[in-house]
């Protein structure tokens, strides 16, 4: 869950910070693929956990494709993949 607030709390730098629309990845501006991570996001965020691992995993996807396009030059996207993992769903105890 904590992973899941990070990565909300970071997306409005990767919204703000977002490259130039001429640079493209397999066809998408980073625009395109600024908007298809934030779709992404949404529907981690709204699904629950039953489909997590797929949405996570989905989600992570459209963060590589973001990063292809736009780039990453502070490292933002960067940082929520890594903190993202491998998207499988832990049983740990609440704080």
């Amino acid at each position: 869950m904590k992973k899941l607030l990070y990565s909300i709390c970071c997306i409005s730098v990767l919204f703000v910070s977002c490259g130039s629309d001429d640079d493209s990845n397999n066809g998408l501006t980073c625009a395109e693929a600024t908007q298809n991570t934030l779709t992404a996001l949404s529907n981690l965020t709204n699904e629950g956990s039953n489909n997590y691992e797929a949405l996570c995993n989905a989600y992570k996807l459209n963060l590589e494709q973001q990063k292809a396009a736009c780039g990453d030059s502070s490292g933002q996207i960067q940082l929520i993949l890594d903190g993202l993992g491998d998207c499988t769903v832990t049983n740990e105890s609440s704080d």
